[in-house]
């Protein structure tokens, strides 16, 4: 009788080595593909202006005007910034850089070069923004776009380093790049955010005053959600996963892994030992103080949420620490404070209005207590955390006026 050959099952380890060995594969469904539709209509030819663009661009960068899928290199991009801000100097005599003023000066330019003629009269005006003009949802209608993609590929990794320079954000592209998109401004997935560049400058042609790309820079200082810096810059939604693994490093992912699945002291100590390796890492520290918080160790909750805090002063990352020091009653002045900060840098945090309100309590300041969550009553829109709201509310409107019953603080998040 023959005996039976030994089948060695690989290990959980082994198996997770080797999917992160192997080259990334993206899969987009139907509706992340329906956004590589634009629904403005092309030009049958472009103009002038646009051919003389396209023209720079080709020779500089010797890529064709009607190239399908781009290098998503990091070289390469950098090369088609150069060559956009070459083609704009060539083109209009307009020189532009990388400082704070360019990204108000981005949107200037393309709205007085770059546009659809039919808008000129209003772009070349400075003393107007386009918003002031009552005709412009009418003319908006009628615009076209050119159809040389070259154009905005070289036009969106221009505004793609200038958030690299300006918005602590970070290329994160996976081939194949394709240009042509209209993709929502921002997707998250747990700790990072992932904005689109290509489809910004994609949508302000298509839309010059729904779609600023100014404005759409400062999405990123604004997010107030568990993101944290660097945010990643993407070209398609169905990579938001994998830019957060690779944010957080694969040691760091199988410990959150191991903590979905409830083994969340085995996930707290690998994660301390990333962070003893190195410390600057917000997702890990963020990941870390939740799991910290659930278990109640207060003490390490306390350094990581400082920690992040002193890298990134988001209003996320102020009522985080601010949660945090509610434990220490002599330290609530400055808990109020971080609370205060977090609802001054978004007055839309009803999370961080809730927590300010119960340290207000504890202070007895019942007026401002309950000025916070009437702001959370009227304006949110999370079910779940309006009627939060709401039922401290109605148990102040009910509560004796020298009662001293505490309300403790909310948690993170």
């Amino acid at each position: 009788m023959t005996p039976r050959r030994r089948r060695f099952r690989k290990s959980a380890r082994q198996r997770q080595i080797r999917k992160e060995s192997e080259p990334y594969i993206r899969h987009e469904d139907d509706s992340v593909k329906a956004y590589y539709r634009v629904q403005t209509p092309f030009y049958e030819e472009s103009p002038d202006r646009i051919r003389g663009v396209v023209r720079v661009l080709k020779k500089a960068t010797g890529l064709s005007p009607s190239t399908v899928i781009f290098p998503a290199e990091i070289d390469a991009l950098q090369a088609a910034t150069g060559a956009f801000i070459e083609a704009i100097e060539t083109c209009f005599g307009t020189r532009l850089g990388f400082s704070a003023e360019d990204l108000a000066r981005i949107d200037r330019t393309v709205d007085r070069f770059l546009l659809d003629p039919a808008l000129d009269s209003m772009a070349k005006r400075y003393h107007k923004r386009l918003d002031e003009f009552e005709d412009y949802d009418k003319l908006a209608a009628d615009i076209h776009v050119p159809r040389e993609t070259l154009f905005y590929y070289c036009l969106g990794a221009y505004y793609g380093e200038l958030l690299v320079k300006l918005r602590r954000a970070t290329w994160r592209l996976y081939p194949p790049l394709a240009v042509m998109q209209v993709f929502p401004d921002v997707a998250t997935h747990r700790t990072s955010l992932c904005a689109f560049p290509f489809s910004h400058v994609v949508k302000k042609m298509c839309d010059p005053l729904a779609d600023r790309l100014s404005y759409k820079a400062n999405l990123l200082s604004m997010s107030t959600v568990r993101c944290q810096p660097p945010f990643a810059l993407a070209v398609s939604l169905a990579d938001a996963e994998r830019i957060w693994a690779d944010l957080l490093g694969p040691a760091a992912v199988t410990a959150l892994r191991l903590g979905d699945k409830g083994k969340l002291d085995v996930a707290l100590d690998r994660l301390t030992t990333e962070l003893d390796r190195d410390d600057s890492n917000c997702h890990i520290l963020v990941e870390a103080s939740q799991i910290a918080y659930t278990l109640g160790d207060l003490d390490l909750v306390y350094r990581l949420c400082e920690r992040a805090l002193e890298l990134a002063p988001s209003a996320f990352n102020h009522h985080n620490f601010a949660v945090v020091l509610s434990h220490k009653p002599e330290r609530r002045l400055e808990a109020i404070s971080h609370a205060s900060r977090s609802v001054k840098y978004d007055p839309g945090y009803s999370r961080a209005r809730i927590t300010l309100a119960a340290l207000y309590l504890e202070e007895k300041r019942i007026d401002a207590a309950k000025e916070q969550l009437s702001v959370v009553v009227t304006s949110e829109e999370n079910k779940t955390v309006r009627e939060e709201a709401e039922q401290l509310l109605k148990s102040l409107e009910q509560r004796p006026p020298d009662s001293d019953k505490p309300v403790p603080p909310t948690g993170g998040s």
